[in-house]
């Protein structure tokens, strides 16, 4: 599959000829709703999907896409992911579309961010796990998307990788579904995996996560905490086993699809 296949489907659904001149103020979500969304190595666009244009885009997006700017589109964000992914990044794209025009009420669809992890190489062939956060931002007097926000991450120092899962994080405290599967193309809340971290996890136990998750030792974590090393490692093991995880890669993975760290 080309990765043309996903602009297609992004055209089929929210394309329109009828594209009117865009009083849409971007400056109070840039900096307003890049607050819900984890900073690190990354870059960010502001995406029109009526003119399937992009009216905005972060500097940073030369290290990933290698093109500055100004000079960016939709194809040449899309042509970086990996050939393997882009039937899952489509099936994945699907499945955010039934979920904000399907499911939701039409009030709630700026409420939620979809959260997924794909592949992408970049300008130097190098490959890069990317954590890839959408939020709608505004809709048209009909209902149908018209600007929207969309964060990559590199997230491969985690050593994790995609899966068909993607999240829909609640930003107004209602409830989230995490970890959807997306094989079908369609949203299922009856296909989420696992439970919710949010309420397995204490405050403490998350706050480990979160260190490891940067990499440190337990050594390293229980000099941040000030406690000892066996405080720690006894915390590591009661978090496997509350989060039926074998490892740490993978419970840091279903704590990037909860919504712990993003």
């Amino acid at each position: 599959m080309d990765s043309t296949e996903i602009i297609q489907y992004w055209e089929s659904k929210y394309a329109s000829n009828e594209v009117m001149g865009n009083n849409f103020n971007l400056e109070p979500f840039l900096h307003g709703f890049l607050a819900a969304f984890s900073p690190g190595h990354s870059y960010y666009y502001v995406a029109n999907f009526k003119s399937m244009t992009l009216p905005y885009v972060a500097e940073s997006v030369v290290d990933f896409v290698g093109k500055k700017s100004d000079k960016v589109t939709f194809q040449d964000i899309v042509a970086t992911a990996h050939q393997d992914q882009v039937e899952m990044v489509r099936l994945k794209e699907q499945v955010i579309y039934d979920f904000y025009f399907n499911f939701l009420p039409r009030e709630d669809v700026n409420r939620f961010k979809a959260v997924y992890l794909y592949k992408m190489q970049d300008p130097k062939g190098r490959t890069r796990v990317m954590l890839q956060q959408a939020l709608p931002l505004n809709l048209d007097a009909s209902g149908n998307l018209e600007n929207a926000l969309s964060v990559h991450t590199d997230v491969s120092y985690l050593r994790i990788q995609p899966d068909h899962t993607i999240s829909f994080f609640s930003l107004k405290g209602s409830q989230s579904f995490l970890n959807v599967n997306s094989e079908t193309g369609r949203f299922d809340p009856e296909s989420i995996r696992g439970k919710d971290l949010l309420d397995v996890l204490t405050p403490r136990e998350r706050e480990i996560v979160g260190l490891l998750a940067k990499g440190l030792s337990s050594k390293e974590v229980s000099v941040q905490l000030h406690v000892s090393v066996h405080t720690v490692q006894k915390h590591r093991k009661n978090i496997l086993q509350k989060t039926n995880c074998s490892n740490t890669s993978e419970l840091v993975s279903n704590c990037i699809m909860a919504g712990l760290f993003v």
